[in-house]
C-alpha cells in the first residue's frame, strides 16, 4: 500500500482501535505512532489517526497529552465529519474529567452529546457514550445524584442498540456499582461487580486489563467488608494484567497496589503490604492522585505498627495535608489520619496524646462507616487499645 497512504493510514488506525480493544494497549499504541509518520495521508483520516492516538494516550493515563491530541483535532474544524468532531470533543471531556477540570469537561462533553443527537438514530452509540462520559465526570466530582441517572441513560441506549453481553454495557454496570460503593452500599456494589466480573472473564477474557478494573473493584468491596482472603487472589491477578499493558506508573494500579497492601496487612504479610504501598505511592505521585494521601497512612500505619513509629508520624504529616486538600468535603479522610496517629503515638509511649487522637477522630468515622466495616473496625480496636491503657 505505499502508493496509497491513505488506505492504508486508514487500516492502521482500525487495527489499533482493535487492539486498543482487545486490551492490548502497548501493541496498540505503537501501531498508530508508527501509522502517524505515513505521508501523503487526506485530512480527514489524519483526524481519526489523531483520535486513535489520543484514546491511547488516555489507556495509558497520559491525560495531559491525550487532552493536547484531541483538542487539536477539535478545533481542526471536521464540519463535514461531525462523528469525528463528537469523538474528539468527548475524548477531550474524558481527558479533562481525569485531570480534574470538571466544569470544562461538563462543557465539552455537552457539545459533543448535541453533535451527536442531531445526527439521529445512526448515532445511538455515540450518544450513549456521550451520557457515560457525563455521568463519570459527574461521579470523578463527586455529584452522584447528577452521575446515576446520566449512566442509566447510556446502559438503556446499549442494551437496546448493542445487547446484554457489549463491553460497554459491562461498563455502565461497573460505574453504577462504583457509584454504590461511593454511596456506602456495599452489598449493591459487590453484586454489580461480580456480575460485572463473570460478563468481562466471558467477552473480554481473562487477561483483559477491563477485566483487571473489575476484579480490583470487587476486591475493595470485599476488603471494605474484612474479607481478606477471598479479595488478595483477585487483586493478584488484576495487578498481573495492569502491569503488563498499563505499566506501574498508570494512575488504576494506585489503586491495586494499595489495595493489595491492605489484604497482605491484614493476613500477617507487613513487609509485602510495605512495598506494595510504596508502589501504590509511586504511581499516585506520577498523577498528583487523590490516592495519595489515605496510601502514606497506610504505609504509615505499617511503619508505626512495625517499630519505625517515627518513620511512620512523618509519613503522616504530609497525608494529613494531602487527605485535606484533596477530600475538602470528607472529614472523615482527616479523621482516618488523625486515627492513624494515635496508633503511631501509642507505639511512642505517648499515651495521653494517642487518646485524645483516637478519641477525637471516632465521630467522624462512625457516622461513614457502618459498624464491622474495614475503617469502623480498626478505629474501634485502637479506641479499645487507647482506652486500656
Amino acid at each position: 500500500l505505499k502508493e496509497e497512504p491513505t488506505v492504508k493510514a486508514e487500516l492502521g488506525a482500525t487495527l489499533a482501535e482493535v487492539y486498543g480493544a482487545l486490551g492490548l494497549y502497548q501493541r496498540s499504541d505503537a501501531l498508530v505512532r508508527r501509522m502517524l509518520a505515513i505521508w501523503g495521508v487526506q485530512p480527514e483520516t489524519q483526524a481519526r489517526q489523531k483520535i486513535v492516538l489520543g484514546e491511547s494516550q488516555l489507556r495509558l493515563a497520559d491525560y495531559e497529552g491525550a487532552a493536547r491530541t484531541f483538542r487539536a483535532v477539535a478545533s481542526s474544524g471536521l464540519e463535514e465529519a461531525p462523528s469525528l468532531r463528537s469523538r474528539a470533543l468527548a475524548g477531550l471531556g474524558q481527558a479533562l474529567s481525569n485531570l480534574e477540570r470538571f466544569a470544562e469537561a461538563d462543557r465539552v462533553l455537552r457539545e459533543a452529546l448535541v453533535i451527536d443527537q442531531r445526527r439521529g438514530p445512526i448515532a445511538a452509540a455515540d450518544i450513549a457514550r456521550d451520557f457515560e462520559a457525563l455521568g463519570i465526570n459527574q461521579m470523578y466530582a463527586g455529584e452522584l445524584a447528577k452521575a446515576e441517572p446520566l449512566i442509566r441513560q447510556a446502559l438503556a441506549i446499549r442494551l437496546r442498540v448493542e445487547g446484554s453481553a457489549s463491553p460497554s454495557v459491562s461498563d455502565n454496570y461497573n460505574t453504577l456499582g462504583s457509584i454504590a460503593y461511593l454511596r456506602g452500599d456495599l452489598p449493591s456494589a459487590e453484586r454489580f461487580f461480580r456480575g460485572n466480573l463473570a460478563s468481562d472473564e466471558k467477552v473480554l477474557g481473562t487477561d483483559h486489563p477491563d477485566t483487571a478494573t473489575t476484579r480490583n473493584n470487587l476486591a475493595r468491596v470485599l476488603l471494605e467488608q474484612r474479607r481478606f482472603a477471598e479479595a488478595a487472589p483477585l487483586l493478584e491477578q488484576a495487578m498481573a494484567a495492569g502491569l503488563k499493558e498499563r505499566g506501574e506508573t498508570h494512575d488504576l494500579m494506585a489503586f491495586v497496589f494499595s489495595n493489595l497492601g491492605i489484604a497482605r496487612r491484614h493476613t500477617g504479610r507487613p513487609a509485602e503490604a510495605d512495598a506494595l504501598f510504596q508502589q501504590a505511592i509511586g504511581a499516585a505521585r506520577e498523577h498528583q492522585h487523590r490516592t495519595l494521601g489515605p496510601t502514606l497512612a497506610d504505609l504509615a500505619e505499617v511503619r508505626c505498627v512495625s517499630g519505625k513509629a517515627r518513620e511512620g508520624s512523618a509519613l503522616l504529616a504530609e497525608a494529613a495535608r494531602v487527605s485535606r486538600a484533596d477530600y475538602p468535603d470528607d472529614p472523615w479522610r482527616w479523621a482516618w489520619v488523625e486515627n492513624v496517629r494515635g496508633e503511631c503515638l501509642r507505639r511512642l509511649g505517648r499515651n495521653a496524646e494517642a487518646r485524645q487522637a483516637v478519641i477525637g477522630s471516632m465521630p467522624a468515622i462512625r457516622e461513614r462507616w457502618a459498624n464491622g466495616t474495614l475503617f469502623r473496625a480498626e478505629a474501634e480496636r485502637r479506641l479499645q487499645a487507647v482506652v486500656g491503657q
